[in-house]
C-alpha cells in the first residue's frame, strides 16, 4: 500500500500535528530527539486528536526526515566552524 503524500492539501493537517508534537520536545547534547510513541500518546491526550495507524507511520517518516536534516546541518556547521587547537 502506498502512503499518502503529506504535502497533498488533504494531508496538510499532518504537518501542523507534526510541528505541534515537535514543539514539546527538547534537544539533547547530540541534537534533536526523536518523537516517541509516548510523546504521540501524550499529544493525543492533550489535544483530543486521534492518530490513525497510517498517520503515525507518516509522522514517524516525517520525523526521520527531520532528524536526518538536523544531523546533516550539524555536520555541515561543524565543518564550517574553525577547528580548536
Amino acid at each position: 500500500m502506498e502512503e499518502p503524500d503529506p504535502l497533498e492539501p488533504d494531508f496538510c493537517y499532518l504537518l501542523d500535528w507534526f510541528w505541534g508534537m515537535r514543539a514539546g520536545l527538547s534537544a539533547g547534547f547530540n541534537g534533536a530527539e526523536p518523537l516517541s510513541m509516548t510523546e504521540m500518546a501524550h499529544w493525543m491526550s492533550l489535544t483530543g486528536d486521534i492518530l490513525r495507524r497510517e498517520e503515525i507511520r507518516i509522522i514517524r517518516s516525517m520525523d526521520d526526515a527531520y532528524l536526518a536534516a538536523v544531523a546533516r546541518e550539524r555536520a555541515e556547521a561543524a565543518e564550517r566552524s574553525p577547528k580548536r587547537k
